[in-house]
């Protein structure tokens, strides 16, 4: 018998263990993708909801800037 050949039951054997580790490489990528994408998803809600209270005091600050150039209008004219 040669020392290079592989019997049958061997190729299958090791067709089974690459097939395993295979399995369990893309698992554990995937399973990295998924933790970057909840991380990702959770840093742009967080985002969102700080654009918001931006947003809101933006408004504020205008509608209140608006009424006091109404106020000083309005003493001028009187």
């Amino acid at each position: 018998m040669d020392s290079g050949s592989v019997n049958p039951t061997e190729e299958v054997l090791m067709a089974h263990h690459l097939l395993e580790a295979s399995l369990m490489g893309f698992s554990l990528f995937f399973g990295l993708i998924i933790d970057r994408q909840h991380y990702y998803v959770k840093e742009i809600t967080s985002l969102r909801k700080n654009m918001e209270k931006v947003k809101k005091i933006r408004q504020n600050h205008e509608s209140s800037e608006e009424r006091e150039i109404e106020e000083i209008e309005m003493k001028k004219i009187n």
